[in-house]
């Protein structure tokens, strides 16, 4: 519910929405970059409870950074809302449109659906199955490290 929550809010707070959405995603890979580096470093160090203990301090800090926004109150985002709302399906009509019109674009949703269901879906139980059995904690923060410098880099 988290990324829907923050897809939603970006436009509410930022001025210049594009650079605050990019600035999100290279947020986003370098936490799953550098985040389970960290967890087996941690994991390496201290406990099971210990790391879980402070992924729990790291969503109540988030927690509180979210009770700390000033979003626009209900009456002010009514009167926007209204606005927006005939150009929201104008804009989603002409969207669907261009979709159809362009098939090759059909074959890149369809690829990436593939992908999804039966590649990048497994991947992240099965490789913290089969990873972790045999290289433990820090053999399975180093697999995810390197997918997320993949992430970053764009591979």
């Amino acid at each position: 519910m988290f990324q829907p929550g923050v897809a939603g809010v970006v436009p509410q707070v930022a001025t210049d929405i594009q650079r605050a959405n990019g600035t999100l995603r290279v947020a986003e890979s370098l936490a799953a970059m550098g985040g389970p580096a960290l967890a087996a470093l941690l994991l390496t160090a201290g406990s099971v409870p210990l790391v879980l203990a402070l992924d729990a301090g790291t969503f109540a800090v988030s927690g509180l950074c979210l009770l700390l926004l000033r979003l626009p109150t209900a009456a002010q985002a009514a009167t926007t809302t209204a606005a927006r709302t005939a150009s929201t399906w104008q804009n989603l009509r002409e969207g669907w449109q261009e979709f159809r019109s362009r098939t090759w674009l059909w074959a890149v949703i369809l690829a990436w659906v593939v992908n999804g269901v039966t590649a990048f879906g497994p991947i992240h139980p099965l490789t913290t199955l089969l990873v972790a059995e045999d290289h433990g904690s820090a053999g399975l923060g180093l697999v995810w490290t390197a997918f997320g410098i993949g992430s970053v880099l764009g591979v």
